[in-house]
Order: structure tokens, then C-alpha cells, then sequence
């Protein structure tokens, strides 16, 4: 047993070693090698419209001397102040500058499969509270079993994350993710209703998942329904066939993201209804319903014998579609995958009320969504960050953090700022996850390995902090804490540059200590970036001991936190041919070969940009001139991430 705790330490004691900066991967002093590999690098800058050069020659120890501006005779000239907001342009030539491979860390496998439906559970109510949910049925102002209902759904799927959104998310969703052509339409619509309708395939083309409406209970977990077919994308249900007319259901729909079907009945219905007059769709409240249901026939119009004859429990597979009999989804039989209540309150209260009139604002191109532009380098992505933001606590319940603010001193300017992030990005949904849908979303999209990392993470916080990545990874959009409050919005952060898909900041940059702060990232789903830093992450999870993982520093800091992911944001632009002594230089203002890079002293520098990537300094966020302000309460006393509470047992 001693020889075993001793072991142990001593493995300890080996991987602090090896996270340190002046130990290479075979335990040796590699500060000499740092020395003697430092490169040459010149730099050439245009200040003010007049081009002048500066040669900077470094060796050894020593750091690069602060930028000067001079004239086209090298007199130096006034420099501009701390809060000036001028842009100016580096151009950085490298000489002997060493590539760093990253092929391994990008191989790694991280979803289980892109290709099939995502475990996503997709929800539409009046209210996004769950607590609220629960407490009309118990009280009568809704139906008694919509909570059992809704709660019938994560009791069978445990490995799905239900998301649940309300009016004001799906207006922010439609005005972010999609284009004027498809905001004219969804606003237009007169009934609720009507545009229910239109957010479930809205819904299911950016997210994919199954759609499931509130008077819906499962009856059999989702994994099941696709009868060990393999290749299926779609989930139809058929609810019956007269005279061989085919009629979808409306209630339950599973599809992959971005399906061309799904694309389909979007532009149609976008067509179709951007000459409609408001007259003529109150007259029409299933316009939506019997648009996709053509669209679907035509979509498979060589084969609609097939379906003509699809009956009870009867199962066809199309292409990547499967379509399912009248029993499966519209029966109360024990081969019902669902089953449909056909609620009352639904009926009457969501069909009879209108919206209010809305013109969304003009924009120049009528597409349909937003972020579809092929990336230039990365080819499987977009090059647009989604306009959703991210948000990992206690509670998915945005009323429990009211109460919170309301009961305790510790966190009443949560709640503030919570909302900020709302008034200050209009077109942005912000999505809430606890724990628990947290961890349905680990187990639900990740490969085994990355699963039995995060499982292993002993402190709340690491799980938090390793969750953040696999979030963006998967799902795109702005990752930010629950303590940090929006002064300006997100779609301002680009500062006009197109094609910007990683938004990393810069805590701290001095020549002793510097620090990437990973407390608000924003990236495009499946950025490279992101694939590293997860790799890195679950490799290091499975190699450290327990005693390790515990410690408050290394386990947390250098483990899931700001150490690890510092040093990959070093490696990634390495391996991108930078180097890595300039950028963890006290420079204020640094440019980055084929980078955005912002600096210390607000200035944007910009050169030619294959990966999107942008680096905010840190006036950016914290001090005025900022975008955000991080509050820093996860250090405080009773909350905060280093209270012995927050471990798992």
C-alpha cells in the first residue's frame, strides 16, 4: 500500500513536471533549447499612410523592444494614446520559423457519428421554465399532466438534452440564424400557430434532433425508433392514408441538421408565402402543414406507391428517410412510439391569438440561412459563428436565477447580468444547461473516450470548463460564464472583417506571466481549434492521476482550465507558422501570420485570414474601451469554483 501512495505521488510530481513550461516531454531542462531556437523575425508597419520598417533581431533572453512610429526618414513620431481606436496594419515575414504539427491532435475522433440524427430533444412552449411547467399543472392553469408529459421525455431518453424555448427565443432564433427572406415570412404569419409550424423545421435544419410538441409523451426511448435501419436522417410518422392521400404528422419529427428535405420545405414555404396576404393566412392555419406535406410528396414522388400502402405498424425506408405507420406515433398501443393527447389548452389558447405586426431590418441578400458560407480552409464548416449563446449553471431555470438574485447578496447581480446579454444582442437565443443536461449532452454526442474523461473529473468546475469546449465544438456560437455581463453586442466583435470563425481574449500579457481567458470563447462548430483543445484535454484527464485531479492548481487550472488551453491556442498558431516566442512577448500589439489579432492597446491588426481566427486583447475585456466585463465572482468564498464543496463523491 505505502509503495503505492509513493507511486502515485511520484506520477504526480512527474506530470506537474511535464505541464511546466521549462520541462520538454522526456522529463529534461529544455530552457537551454528554448534559447538557441529562438528565430530572426523582421517587421514591416505602415503608420499613419506613410510606410516605414522596423528590424528587430532577437537572441537569448531578451524580448522585442515596444513598436515606434516613424516617418519615411526613421524620425520617430507621436504615438497614439492608449484610448486611441485607430486601425493600422502589420505585415510579419518570418525567417526559420519551426512548423508544429498538429495532424495527430486533429485526428482524433470526438463525435460519435455527424451523420445521424443528433440526441437533441427540441421543445416549444409559452415558457422556457420548467419550474413554471411543473407548478400550472399542480395549480390548474394548464393541463395536470403536461409536466409528466414533458418530463416523459428525459425520464426515456437519458442520454438526450431537451431543449425547451419560448416565444422570445424563437424570435430571437428566426432573426439570428436566418435570412430576411425566411424573417419576412415568420413574422408575417397571424397565428401563433401558424408559425409553430414553421420553427419546427427551423429548428430541426440548425439544430437536428426529434421535435416534439407539448401534448406529446414518449412511450418508447427514441434510440429505438429507427428499427435497426442504418443510414436513416429522417424520422417520418405517417397519420393516415384516405383514398390514397398521404398525411404527415405534425406533432413528432426527427431529422439530422442541414437535410436537404428539410431545406426544401423551408424555401417553399418561404416562396410560397412571401406574396400571401395577411387576409388570406388566417384563412389558412395548416398553410405551413400542407406546403410541406407536397414538398415531401415531390421529394419522393418516384416512389410514392410505397407509401400509399404504409399502414399500421408498417415501416419504409427511402433514401435516408424513414417512414413510419399510423401506429407508431398516433395510437395508444404498445407499439407506440408516442402518444398524442390532444390537448385543449394547446388548441385553443396558442391557434386564436395573433402576433404583433414586426418589419425585420432590410438586408441586402434574401438567404435563407445565415451562416452557410463553405470556409475557405476548413470546407466542412461556415464561416459565420451561429448567433446563439451558450450558458452552463446551477439551474436551466432562468427564474430560479432571479430568486437567486433576490435571496442572496452573493448573487444578486446575476440576474443583471444575465440580462445584459439579452438587450445588448437582440438576434442572439441564449441556450441555459445544468448539470444534468450537460452531462445527457456529453453522453449523448461524444465518443467513449471523451465520455470517461469528463466522468472522471472530480470538481464541478472541470466538468464545467471541459463542457464548454465539447459545446462549441458541437453546436457553434459564444460560450460565456454566468459572471460576466455584455456591454456591446457580439456582432460587433468582428469589427467587420468577414469569415471570423474563433474569438479567443487575452487576460494577461507580460513577459512572467500570460494567460488566454477561456471564460468567454466563441467559435464555429467544429473548428480544428476546438477538436485540439478537446484531444488534448481527455488525453490528459485518462494520463493524470487522482490525487492530481483533485489539487485546486493543477487539476483546475492545468487541466481543464486556462494553462491547457493557453498552451494549445501557442500550439495552434504555431502550427500555422507563428512563433511562439513573439507571441508570449510583452508586445502590446502583435500580428499573427494569416491571423486577426487584437492587442493591448486597442489596435486591430489584420492579414490574410484562412482560419478566422481573432484574438481580443485585454482592454477588449475588462477595461473601457470593452465588449465584456468579467466579474470574477468564481473566486468568491461561498460559490466560487475552490470551495471543497464543489467536488464530486
Amino acid at each position: 500500500m505505502n509503495d503505492f501512495i509513493s507511486s502515485s505521488k511520484e506520477d504526480s510530481v512527474n506530470y506537474r513536471r511535464r505541464l511546466s513550461k521549462n520541462v520538454d516531454v522526456d522529463g529534461n531542462d529544455a530552457k537551454d533549447k528554448v534559447k538557441s531556437n529562438k528565430p530572426k523575425l523582421t517587421f514591416i508597419r505602415s503608420a499613419k499612410g506613410r510606410e516605414a520598417s522596423i528590424k528587430n533581431n532577437y537572441t537569448g533572453d531578451s524580448r522585442p523592444a515596444k513598436h515606434e512610429h516613424r516617418d519615411s526618414n526613421g524620425k520617430i513620431i507621436n504615438q497614439a494614446s492608449d484610448s486611441s481606436f485607430e486601425i493600422e496594419t502589420i505585415q510579419i515575414e518570418h525567417e526559420n520559423t519551426e512548423t508544429f504539427d498538429l495532424q495527430d491532435d486533429l485526428n482524433f475522433q470526438i463525435i460519435k457519428s455527424v451523420e445521424s440524427i443528433p440526441k437533441h430533444i427540441i421543445s416549444h412552449f409559452k415558457t422556457n421554465n420548467r419550474i413554471e411547467i411543473k407548478e400550472s399543472a399542480e395549480i390548474g392553469t394548464d393541463h395536470k399532466d403536461r409536466w409528466p408529459w414533458f418530463e416523459s421525455w428525459d425520464i426515456k431518453n437519458q442520454n438526450y438534452t431537451h431543449f425547451l424555448f419560448d416565444w422570445d427565443d424563437s424570435d430571437r432564433f428566426v432573426l439570428g440564424i436566418f435570412g430576411h427572406s425566411v424573417q419576412l415570412v415568420y413574422f408575417a404569419l397571424p397565428l401563433r400557430f401558424q408559425r409553430l409550424q414553421f420553427l419546427k423545421y427551423l429548428f430541426l435544419y440548425h439544430f437536428g434532433g426529434v421535435y416534439v410538441d407539448m401534448d406529446m409523451s414518449a412511450n418508447m426511448p427514441i434510440d429505438s425508433w429507427s428499427f435497426g435501419y442504418s443510414g436513416v436522417k429522417i424520422i417520418i410518422g405517417v397519420e393516415s392514408i384516405r383514398n390514397i392521400r398521404v398525411k404527415f404528422s405534425r406533432h413528432v419529427l426527427a431529422a439530422c441538421p442541414h437535410h436537404p428535405l428539410i431545406l426544401q420545405i423551408i424555401v417553399d414555404v418561404t416562396e410560397a408565402n412571401l406574396l400571401a396576404q395577411n387576409t388570406t393566412l388566417k384563412n389558412l392555419p395548416y398553410v405551413v402543414e400542407n406546403i410541406a406535406r407536397l414538398t415531401i410528396l415531390h421529394y419522393f414522388k418516384k416512389d410514392l406507391n410505397s407509401l400509399h400502402f404504409l399502414k399500421g405498424e408498417g415501416r419504409v425506408k427511402l433514401g435516408d428517410t424513414l417512414f413510419l405507420g399510423p401506429y407508431h406515433f398516433h395510437s395508444n398501443t404498445n407499439v407506440s412510439l408516442t402518444i398524442h393527447h390532444n390537448d385543449g389548452f394547446i388548441k385553443t389558447a396558442e391557434r386564436a391569438q395573433k402576433f404583433y405586426d414586426f418589419k425585420p431590418e432590410a438586408t441586402k441578400k434574401s438567404e435563407i440561412y445565415r451562416p452557410s458560407m463553405k470556409h475557405s480552409v476548413l470546407n466542412n464548416g461556415t464561416t459565420r459563428i451561429p448567433y446563439q449563446i451558450l450558458r452552463s449553471f446551477s439551474t436551466n431555470n432562468r427564474i430560479e436565477i432571479q430568486k437567486m438574485a433576490a435571496n442572496d447578496k452573493e448573487e444578486e447581480d446575476r440576474w443583471y447580468w444575465w440580462t445584459t446579454w439579452d438587450k445588448k444582442n437582440p438576434r442572439h437565443i441564449q441556450i441555459l444547461f445544468n448539470d444534468d443536461d450537460t452531462e445527457r449532452f456529453v453522453r449523448g454526442a461524444f465518443t467513449d473516450e471523451i465520455v470517461t474523461a469528463y466522468f472522471k473529473l472530480p470538481r464541478i468546475v472541470q466538468r464545467a470548463d471541459f463542457a464548454r469546449y465539447l459545446m462549441l465544438y458541437r453546436l457553434g456560437g459564444l460560450y460565456t460564464d454566468m459572471d460576466t455581463s455584455c456591454a456591446h453586442g457580439f456582432e460587433s466583435w468582428s469589427f467587420g472583417y468577414p469569415n471570423i470563425s474563433l474569438i479567443v481574449g487575452v487576460e494577461n500579457l507580460r513577459e512572467d506571466h500570460d494567460d488566454i481567458n477561456q471564460w468567454t470563447i466563441a467559435s464555429i462548430a467544429g473548428h480544428p481549434f476546438m477538436a485540439v483543445v478537446i484531444q488534448r484535454i481527455t488525453k490528459a484527464i485518462h494520463e493524470a492521476p487522482m490525487e492530481l485531479l483533485k489539487d485546486v492548481k493543477w487539476g483546475v487550472i492545468d487541466i481543464t482550465g486556462p494553462g491547457i488551453f493557453k498552451e494549445v491556442v501557442w500550439d495552434y498558431l504555431r502550427s500555422r507558422g507563428m512563433n511562439l516566442d513573439l507571441i508570449a512577448s510583452n508586445y502590446e500589439d502583435i500580428q499573427v501570420h494569416g491571423m486577426f489579432v487584437f492587442g493591448n492597446k486597442n489596435q486591430l491588426f489584420n492579414d490574410p485570414n484562412p482560419d478566422g481566427f481573432l484574438i481580443m486583447g485585454k482592454a477588449f475585456m475588462n477595461p473601457t474601451p470593452h465588449v465584456l466585463e468579467h466579474h470574477y465572482s468564481g473566486f468568491n468564498e461561498k460559490n466560487g469554483w475552490k470551495n471543497k464543496k464543489a467536488e464530486f463523491h
